[in-house]
Formats: structure tokens, C-alpha cells, sequence
């Protein structure tokens, strides 16, 4: 059996050989660059190749000795003192590359932003801050070095943004580093606790059999709930084999869940179906659970409610009932069984909650593996084109002609603007998955909402053709024009120009009703029930390289679900797709605004 210290030794293992298998793709990224300086003797100084290849190698055979001590390592200390040497191999290597190829028009540098990522994963903040000194210290070095002094002033703002997007980098990977690791360890104590839970219960069941034979087939019943897939499921399960083995004509089983008493297991008639909510007021089950003792009523039905508690948290209430004058059934049993139903009932449930912590230690795994891939391409792309024209502008500034000058900035403002709008979006999404979405709920004018909507994009505005039926509704303005901005540029990156785009407003039974629709290349019956998960891009995204993170959609659908709302999609492929949004008139349903704390964070 394998114990705490064993998996602590296997995370520990596949995160360094993740590490690793991220550092051959840096030597790799590194042997390109330099056979792309070998065919071009001319863009670099006669040292930089020989040492670009030596730097290379030592990474390479750096990361063949990491790789043999990784395999070796029998203890987490051990693994610790192999990350620590691997770490700072890394940080000396890559910075040397990055400085070996400080030429115009490369765009070796971007791999320091590994560095970050790899100080997060390994000693979380302190590690990310460590990377970030690291950058901050070379960066301005590096850029200045053999720089004349008149070009120093124009390479400040460069140095700036690239450090600033290495710290933007370095806190988020530490923000999800702490994330995970808080998750993983209140995810281990939930299990513990359910084990401890689970052998409780397994001893008591045992010690019952040995002691009363005459209710046996109840301790099965019992184990049976145990081994149940769910909470739901081990709690009817219970109630079932509970009153068949005990001839119960009515039996039921009220899990504490908030302020409210809510049916998990019913037989018979108490009064109540599966699910429905008892509050705790003046009914037998209530005042069980108020005062946590034992209630018995004796109006229309004969009743007792029973507290179900492991230690001094309450669990629940076990209600039994019969008709006035029938035969009695044997309480003392029911009342020694309501201890042991406790224990599996609260194992049951803390199976659940280490379930369902484990499937977000899963989630945030795959973020984590997303957004590693998201910093490698989609920051890579237009850091390397604004770096370009950026340095093309430094070395021929004298030589370019304005209207050059001004298209080789307006490039550069385009690719910024690609940047903020995809830092903004793995922030909306931080938020969405942190459930700290907030909404200022307003009334809007659809028509001058749809027209704010149609500016902002720009020189596409024309393209879209509107035709609004909708006059006021009560929405977030801000999130409304989100979704719509959303789905507009979806649908305009899809369709080809001068093909038109059409937005239309209704109001339909209670709900404004916005549709979306183009003639673009359309949507795959394949794709359809996957177009709003986080990251996913369709393949004809993929092959007509279509900018984007593939969260546009997956944010849009989070916030219509958000203010209570649903959204739809129909599409022909080849023919074009319509997205229909379905909104309330009135006030919606949604979460209630965060503290000035919780916005703050």
C-alpha cells in the first residue's frame, strides 16, 4: 500500500520529468536558432555561434544528468536538491542564450519566460520573483550593452514591457502554483478524514454483528450504503435495506445541508419526496436537529426523529413513523443504528467533497497545462512581430519614410492590443473559475448598447448590419456588450469580407433575445458540443490560423449562464452559424457582488 511520502516522492517526479520534457523543447527552440545564425553568418558577431552551440550542449547534457538523478532519486529531499540544481542550470543557461543571441530581429528572449513558469511550479512565488529578479537585472543590461547613447531612451520601454510581461507571467504561475498546492493539501486532508470516517464505520458495523446477531442484515444494509458510488446514492440505499429488514413502514433519511433539512432517502410516506427541503421549525425532524436529541410526536402518526452525529457536528436526522395503534417497532434498535448510519453518512459525504476536490485539482491541472501552452504560442506570436518592427523602426528610423513609420507603429499597436485583450480574457476566466463574477444590474437601451457594440470594432463596423426590435431590458450593460463583442468578432473572423454580419434584438416572451449570424465557413456537428469549453478551437480555426486563445466563446457562455440566461448555436457547415442569446427582461438571477475585499483581490 502506498503511503503519503511515496506519492509526495511520484508528484514530485512527474512534475520534474514534465520539466524535463519542457527543457528538450527549449534546446530545441535553441539549436533552431542557432542553424537559422549558421545560414546567416552576417546578422552576428563571429562569437556568437561557436558559443551559442556550447551553451546548447551544456543545456542538453545538463538536463541528460537531471534526467539520471530524477530516475534515481529515492527520497523528496533528494528530488528538492535535483530541482534546486536544475533551476539555477536553467536560469544561468538560458539567460547566457538569450544574451549570446541579443541580435535585431531574434526572438530567442522569449524562452525566459519558461523561467517563471518553472520557479512557480517548483517553489511557488519565491521561485516566480526569483525568475522575475533574474529578468529585471538582465533585461535593461542586455538591451543597453554596446547600445550608443542615443538609442538607450527608445529601449527602456521595450525592457519595460518585457520584464512587466515576465512579472505578469511569474504571478499568475505563482497564483496557480499556491492554488494547487493548497488544493492538494486540503484534498489529502479530506481523504484521511474519509478514511478515518470509513474504518470508524467499518469497526463499529463489525462490532455490532459480533454483538447483536438479530440485526445483521441492518450492519449489511449499512456497509451496502458504504459501498455506494455517491452520498445520494449510499443514503437511499441505506433507507431501502434499513426499513425492509426492520418491516418500517415509513423511514427516512434528512442530511443537514445549510439551514435546511433536505431528504436523501425516503421509504414510505413521511410526508416529504426525495429532495424536498424541511426547515428546522416546529416539526419532529426539526427540533431533532435543533436541540440534537431525540423527539418523538404522537398527533395523527406515531414519529420519532433521531439526531445522526459523529462526534459534535450533526449530520443529519433519521425520522421513522407509523399509524397510531399498529405494531410498535423495536426502537432500541433503530436508535443504536443511528450512530453507525452517521458514520457512513459523513464518510459518504466527505467521499464526495474529496471527489469533487479532486476533479479540480484535475481542472487546475489541465489550466496549468493550457496556459503554459497559451504563454508559449500566443505571447510568443505578437511579442516576436511588435519585437521586429520595433527594432526594424530603431535601425532605419532615418531611412523610412513617415507613412512607413506610421504603419510599422500601427502593427505594433495592433499586436498590443492582441496582448491586452488576452491578458484580460485569462483574467475574466480567473474570475469565472474563482466564482467571483459580479454584476451591476441596470436597465439598458438595446439600441444604443447594439450601437456602442458595432463602434468598437472598428474598421470592421461596417460589415455588421443590425436591425434592433428591442427597447429597454434590465441586464449588466458591461457584460451584455461583452458577449455581443464576442460573438461579433467570432463571427466576423469566420466569415470572409465583404460577406456581411448580422446582429438582431428581439423581445420574446419575458426574455431579450439577441441572434448573431454569418455566412462564414460554419460550424462541424462534431465540434458543436465542445465550441464552449475553455481552450477549444475547431479545426477549421486551427487551419485557417485564426488568432485567438479559444476562450472567446467559453467566456460568453459562463457569463449568459451567469445572468440567468441560456445561449444557443445553429450552424451549416460551409452555409454559416447563428448564436442565439436568450436574456431575462427583468432583474436577472445572479451572484451577488463580491465585498470591496474580494473585488480588490
Amino acid at each position: 500500500m502506498r503511503g503519503p511520502a511515496s506519492d509526495d516522492l511520484a508528484n514530485a517526479k512527474r512534475l520534474e520529468l514534465g520539466l524535463i520534457g519542457l527543457r528538450w523543447l527549449t534546446v530545441a527552440f535553441a539549436v533552431l536558432q542557432s542553424v537559422t545564425t549558421a545560414a546567416n553568418p552576417d546578422s552576428a558577431a563571429g562569437h556568437v555561434l561557436p558559443m551559442g552551440f556550447v551553451l546548447v550542449a551544456i543545456l542538453a547534457i545538463g538536463n541528460v544528468g537531471i534526467s539520471i538523478a530524477t530516475e534515481g532519486a529515492t527520497s523528496v529531499d533528494r528530488l528538492r536538491r535535483v530541482g534546486l540544481v536544475a533551476f539555477v542550470l536553467d536560469i544561468v543557461l538560458v539567460t547566457a542564450l538569450v544574451w549570446t543571441y541579443a541580435t535585431p530581429g531574434n526572438s530567442l528572449w522569449v524562452i525566459a519566460y519558461i523561467l517563471p513558469l518553472e520557479g512557480a511550479l517548483r517553489f511557488g512565488f519565491a521561485g516566480a520573483l526569483v525568475a522575475v529578479a533574474v529578468a529585471a537585472i538582465s533585461e535593461p543590461v542586455r538591451e543597453l550593452y554596446g547600445t550608443g547613447q542615443a538609442e538607450r531612451a527608445a529601449q527602456l520601454s521595450a525592457v519595460v514591457f518585457r520584464v512587466g510581461v515576465d512579472l505578469v507571467v511569474g504571478v499568475v504561475a505563482g497564483l496557480m502554483a499556491r492554488s494547487m498546492r493548497r488544493d492538494a493539501l486540503l484534498a489529502r486532508e479530506r481523504a484521511t478524514l474519509a478514511e478515518d470516517a470509513a474504518t470508524l464505520a467499518g469497526a463499529a458495523a463489525r462490532r455490532e454483528v459480533s454483538a447483536r446477531r438479530e440485526v445483521s442484515a441492518l450492519h449489511a444494509a449499512v456497509l451496502a450504503g458504504v459501498a455506494a458510488d455517491d452520498a445520494a446514492s449510499a443514503v437511499a440505499s441505506m433507507t431501502r435495506s434499513i426499513a425492509r429488514d426492520l418491516g418500517l413502514d415509513t423511514l427516512a433519511i434528512l442530511i443537514l445541508e445549510g439551514d435546511h433539512l433536505v431528504a436523501r432517502g425516503v421509504h414510505g410516506d413521511p410526508g416529504y419526496a426525495v429532495g424536498d427541503q424541511i426547515a428546522i421549525a416546529d416539526t419532529v425532524p426539526g427540533r431533532a436537529a435543533t436541540t440534537r436529541s431525540e423527539v418523538e410526536g404522537h398527533l395523527s402518526m406515531s414519529e420519532v426523529a433521531i439526531p445522526l452525529r459523529v462526534g459534535d457536528a450533526l449530520v443529519g436526522v433519521l425520522h421513522e413513523r407509523h399509524p397510531l395503534g399498529s405494531a410498535e417497532p423495536d426502537r432500541v434498535v433503530v436508535r443504536t443504528l443511528a450512530d453507525q448510519v452517521a458514520m457512513v453518512v459523513e464518510a459518504a459525504l466527505l467521499r464526495d467533497r474529496q471527489e469533487e476536490m479532486l476533479r479540480r485539482l484535475e481542472d487546475l491541472d489541465e489550466m496549468k497545462s493550457d496556459f503554459v501552452a497559451i504563454t508559449s504560442h500566443e505571447l510568443r506570436t505578437p511579442l516576436a512581430a511588435m519585437r521586429g518592427f520595433v527594432n526594424t523602426l530603431l535601425g532605419r528610423i532615418d531611412s523610412l519614410s513617415s507613412m512607413e513609420v506610421r504603419e510599422f507603429l500601427g502593427i505594433v499597436d495592433i499586436q498590443t492590443d492582441r496582448l491586452i485583450h488576452l491578458v484580460e480574457d485569462l483574467l475574466v476566466v480567473t474570475r469565472i473559475e474563482a466564482g467571483k463574477l459580479s454584476f451591476d444590474v441596470e436597465g439598458v437601451r438595446a439600441a444604443e448598447l447594439v450601437e456602442e457594440v458595432v463602434q468598437g470594432l472598428d474598421e470592421h463596423a461596417d460589415r455588421v448590419q443590425t436591425d434592433i426590435r428591442l427597447d429597454r431590458f434590465v441586464a449588466d450593460a458591461h457584460r451584455v456588450e461583452q458577449v455581443l463583442t464576442n460573438l461579433l468578432k467570432n463571427a466576423l473572423k469566420f466569415s470572409m469580407p465583404p460577406e456581411p454580419v448580422l446582429l438582431s434584438a428581439r423581445s420574446d416572451g419575458g426574455q431579450a433575445v439577441f441572434r448573431v449570424s454569418d455566412r462564414g465557413i460554419g460550424i462541424a456537428a462534431e465540434d458543436l458540443d465542445r465550441i464552449f469549453e475553455r481552450f477549444h478551437q475547431t479545426d477549421a480555426a486551427t487551419t485557417r490560423r485564426a488568432e485567438g486563445a479559444g476562450l472567446g466563446l467559453y467566456i460568453t457562455k459562463k457569463l449568459v449562464d451567469a445572468m440567468g440566461g441560456r445561449i444557443e448555436v445553429v450552424s451549416d457547415p460551409g452555409a454559416g452559424s447563428t448564436f442565439t442569446v436568450r436574456l431575462p427582461m427583468a432583474r436577472p438571477t445572479a451572484p451577488s457582488r463580491p465585498s470591496a475585499t474580494a473585488r480588490a483581490g
